[in-house]
């Protein structure tokens, strides 16, 4: 079933309530479980402590995009413009001190691991960097993740700039598929295995 889906740029104020989306839609992502744990409460409370910092560096730097249905936010996702996806060490602290007040010093060092790994896979092509990307669980298999990557892949064609992406989950891999995207290596981060994948600049 498809679902009327409005998408616009979230600002400021929104950064709480977008990062709670996140959280309760990324909540069985496999990494997720391997960082924080397998209790579903405290896991969704880690996330949403985790993308509210992650947020607001995005929105700096880039642009965070919201699904609405009838005026609900019910999707999020990041996208980062070429030379701006990789956090400087003053917001990987501000992203650390964030968890360890929330989840230990245990859960963030993984988190540390877990984005050390990512940078380091980075692609060296100039590109906007998606995600994270989410859909509440509810409203999941409405189409309201296509409706995000139909918006994130209008854009950065406007700017003739190739696309990148991570993702643990092996169903998203056709689902990126679908937008373009191929996979340009694939190995485990702290033992969970990650695609990563690319979508060329439009002619």
């Amino acid at each position: 079933m498809t679902t009327p889906v409005e998408i616009r740029e979230l600002v400021l104020h929104e950064v709480e309530h977008a990062a709670a989306v996140l959280g309760r839609g990324m909540l069985n992502n496999p990494l997720h479980v391997r960082v924080f744990g397998g209790e579903a409460e405290r896991r969704e409370r880690a996330l949403r402590r985790l993308f509210i910092p992650v947020l607001r560096q995005q929105m700096r730097k880039g642009i965070v995009l919201g699904a609405f249905v009838s005026g609900r936010l019910t999707g999020v996702t990041g996208m980062v413009p070429p030379k701006h996806c990789q956090p400087r060490f003053a917001e990987q602290v501000a992203v650390l001190l964030a968890l360890i007040r929330g989840s230990g010093v245990r859960s963030s060092l993984r988190v540390f691991r877990w984005v050390r790994d990512w940078s380091r896979h980075d692609a060296a092509m100039p590109h906007w960097h998606l995600g994270p990307v989410a859909v509440d669980q509810v409203f999941q298999g409405q189409g309201i993740g296509s409706a995000l990557l139909q918006e994130f892949c209008q854009r950065i064609d406007e700017h003739q700039t190739a696309g990148y992406l991570e993702t643990d989950k092996p169903e998203n891999v056709a689902f990126y598929q679908r937008f373009g995207f191929t996979v340009i290596d694939a190995h485990p981060v702290l033992g969970v295995r990650n695609w990563f994948m690319i979508r060329p600049a439009a002619r």
